[in-house]
């Protein structure tokens, strides 16, 4: 605010709520209260109450003014709220404090935000006691005598007792806040959509989990994005309806799960796959992407030609009989095949799906193989 702002009213940080003065006038003033706590559990009551002063600095005679005065229920943690108080036509104090409300100050120092004195010209319910009318006298200062039977002054008739203002939760009530919430997910993106409605013409305020809030002067959607997160999120949101000074609030919110893990295509869906040769033993470890399911995995070894890449090769042994379909797995790992090798030069193969009898040049895994491995030492016999 400007240097106008009062000086008091929002002098203080308690119980992790912050005030802010948005506005100030003679008649009225309006504060954004925000709770600043991170802890879902610790939602705050606060209210901006008007108290008509009676006798200069004397609580105990202070009244509250409840025509004036505002409060928002269940402030939850990292949402807001603004309250507009109005002053009575005389001398007045306003108090913004973290409830229970108080009828009559002063407050626990602890709760607290700031109190400003405002309002005038005069004290409230301020009146002079009546003077009797004098006796008329004479010049020597006796009573003159009455020239006839005294007349009755006219007994004006009684003023009717005064309509006491709605409380809050009355107020509310005619105000009837309601919200839902829904949601629409991409793979980076979460839009969610506040549909609000409310009785009468008052403005309405939509606060979202972040912070930020939207400003509403009548009743419609309104929609706000979030990145999309790597776990299960619920999105909270607020509405809160400005009655005539009193702030009627109420939330939503939508559950929006992860989104699904995309097993990778062909054999970038095989992470970490190595062999290792124990004696005359292959043995091959290796772990499934996350989101894959049911892929066929097979572990060959062959009898080789030479040391190096030579075809043809022939089938020595495998994970599994050729009869028999592959193992299945899913994401996770690490997972373990083994297949004996042949007593002379050999190649390992790892790959997708079924195992190949005899490896030729016009014959090969091709794009299915996921790792192989060449060795031995000697030629193998004649096939």
């Amino acid at each position: 605010m400007n240097g106008n702002a009062p000086v008091h009213l929002c002098d203080d940080f308690r119980m992790g709520v912050s005030c802010l003065v948005l506005a100030f006038s003679p008649t009225s003033a309006t504060i954004r209260v925000t709770n600043n706590q991170a802890d879902e559990t610790q939602v705050r009551d606060v209210f901006f109450t008007v108290y008509e002063r009676n006798l200069p600095d004397t609580f105990e005679t202070q009244t509250k003014y409840a025509a004036g005065s505002a409060q928002v229920i269940g402030l939850k943690p990292r949402q807001s709220a603004v309250l507009t108080a109005t002053l009575p036509s005389c001398f007045a104090q306003l108090d913004v404090y973290i409830g229970p409300e108080v009828n009559t100050p002063p407050h626990a120092a602890y709760k607290l935000l700031g109190a400003e004195h405002a309002g005038g010209p005069t004290f409230c319910n301020a009146s002079s006691p009546a003077s009797p009318a004098p006796t008329p006298t004479s010049g020597s200062g006796t009573p003159s005598p009455t020239s006839g039977p005294a007349v009755p002054s006219p007994v004006p008739p009684p003023s009717p007792a005064p309509t006491p203002a709605p409380g809050p939760a009355a107020v509310c009530e005619a105000a009837a806040p309601v919200l839902s919430v829904t949601s629409t997910a991409t793979p980076t993106t979460i839009a969610v959509t506040a549909t609000p409605s409310w009785k009468g013409t008052a403005g309405a305020t939509i606060t979202w989990g972040d912070t930020t809030s939207s400003t509403l002067s009548t009743p419609g959607p309104v929609g706000h994005t979030y990145p999309r997160p790597s776990a299960d999120t619920t999105y909270s949101v607020g509405l809160t309806v400005n009655a005539g000074g009193v702030m009627c609030s109420t939330q939503a919110s939508v559950s929006v799960p992860k989104a699904a893990a995309v097993c990778p295509a062909g054999r970038a869906a095989v992470l970490g796959p190595t062999i290792t040769i124990e004696g005359s033993m292959a043995r091959v470890t290796f772990s499934l992407a996350e989101g894959c399911s049911g892929v066929e995995v097979s572990l060959a070894t062959y009898m080789a030609p030479s040391v190096a890449i030579a075809y043809p090769q022939y089938l020595y042994a495998s994970d599994h009989p050729m009869t028999a379909a592959p193992q299945k797995f899913n994401a996770g790992g690490p997972y373990t095949l083994t297949a004996p090798l042949p007593a002379c030069f050999w190649q390992v193969d790892l790959a997708l799906g079924q195992v190949i009898d005899t490896l030729t040049v016009d014959h090969l895994y091709g794009s299915r193989t996921i790792a192989f491995k060449n060795g031995g030492s000697t030629s193998c016999p004649p096939h």
